[in-house]
Parts: C-alpha cells; sequence; structure tokens
C-alpha cells in the first residue's frame, strides 16, 4: 500500500478499508496507526499473517473486521487469541479460513459467539 493512499485515508478521515485481497503485514501496520479506520475488508489478503494482525491490538477504534475467503494456513488461532481482547471490536468474520480451528472459533475469548450460516462459519464477537 503506497504512502499516498495512507495520507488520503489520513487526511479525508476515512472510516473504511477495503483491501481488495492485497493487504501485506508492513501495509497493515501503518493502517493500524490510523484513527480514523473502524472498519476493514481484508478478506482474501493471502500475505496476511498473524505478525501483522498482532497490530490490530493498538487499534482501539476498530469496530469490524474481514479476514473472509483466506484459504492458507497463515492465519491461526493465535490471531482469534489477539483481537479476541479487544473491547471495541464488534465483529470479525471469517468465513473459509483454513487456520482457524473450530475450537478457537467457539472460544473466541469468552466474548463471541459461532454459528453456520449456509456453509459457512462467521465469528461474532458481541460487545461488552
Amino acid at each position: 500500500m503506497n504512502c499516498a493512499l495512507i495520507a488520503v485515508i489520513k487526511e479525508q478521515r476515512i472510516p473504511t478499508l477495503d483491501a481488495n485481497g492485497q493487504m501485506t503485514d508492513a501495509a497493515l501496520k501503518r493502517i493500524a496507526e490510523l484513527d480514523p479506520v473502524t472498519r476493514l475488508e481484508l478478506g482474501s489478503s493471502q500475505r496476511l499473517t498473524d505478525d501483522g494482525l498482532r497490530n490490530l491490538a493498538h487499534t482501539p477504534q476498530l469496530r469490524h473486521l474481514d479476514l473472509s475467503n483466506y484459504p492458507g494456513s497463515r492465519i491461526t488461532d493465535r490471531s482469534l487469541e489477539i483481537l479476541g481482547r479487544m473491547p471495541s471490536l464488534e465483529r470479525i468474520e471469517f468465513y473459509e479460513c483454513k487456520g482457524l480451528t473450530d475450537a478457537e472459533r467457539q472460544r473466541d475469548s469468552g466474548r463471541g459467539e459461532t454459528f453456520p450460516t449456509g456453509g459457512r462459519v462467521q465469528g461474532l464477537i458481541a460487545p461488552k
């Protein structure tokens, strides 16, 4: 993600970012530092890993996170453990995330709920 786009998000206070499958760990680190971003659509971003998602732990304004359509295994239960501790995060979508186990989806740090939706699983973190 180039510097010009980051500057526009910051300057225009754009709250939603759809990465179109192009998010990387390095770019997510920079995005996580932007105050206006409350919704991240990171689906299909196959270069994203647990290390990149760890940066979101310091993003108190994030409300919605979409990790859908991620057939790889570089996003694992470690990410949900971190994200599950974020009090502001209201919703996580993780359809087709092969690296996540059913146990972690169900546990979701004790605040969440999972349910089948058309053969896929969607994780929700309910606000406190």
